[in-house]
């Protein structure tokens, strides 16, 4: 898999030298599924928490290309809005073990063969092996 970013401490984004915190400064809006063309995009909007800096991104939009594996597996039905919107952990891990999407690798850039895991607070689990995964301004 190529990215345009990196992975720091499981819950931030490093974009073109900017670090972007998906866990407390964003909520999960959703995803669409284009099958024609193999893509999955992602998307978050700022939150409205007042430790967000004004200078945060209003949005962050994650497009992955050539996708050759896609998995939702749904939140629990005891969690909030908010904990189903609230991104907990974001990780790069192999495609060889896509029996294991609750485990999570400290690396910042993917592997050749990698998937992205995104795991939200309220147990809903998103992985996607793709040849490319790009954010979007």
């Amino acid at each position: 898999m190529r990215t345009n970013f990196q992975i720091q401490d499981f819950r931030e984004i490093n974009f073109e030298g900017r670090l972007i915190d998906l866990h407390n400064n964003f909520l999960f809006q959703g995803f669409h599924v284009d099958l024609a063309n193999t893509r999955v995009t992602l998307f978050w909007l700022k939150s409205t928490g007042e430790w967000i800096m004004p200078s945060e991104l209003e949005k962050v939009t994650i497009m992955h290309e050539g996708v050759d594996y896609f998995k939702v597996l749904p939140a629990s039905q005891a969690m909030s809005d908010a904990d189903s919107q609230t991104l907990s952990e974001v990780s790069f891990f192999p495609s060889n073990e896509r029996e294991e999407d609750r485990r999570f690798m400290d690396q910042n850039l993917p592997g050749e063969d990698d998937d992205i895991i995104y795991s939200f607070i309220g147990n809903q689990v998103i992985r996607i092996g793709c040849q490319e995964a790009t954010l979007l301004k």
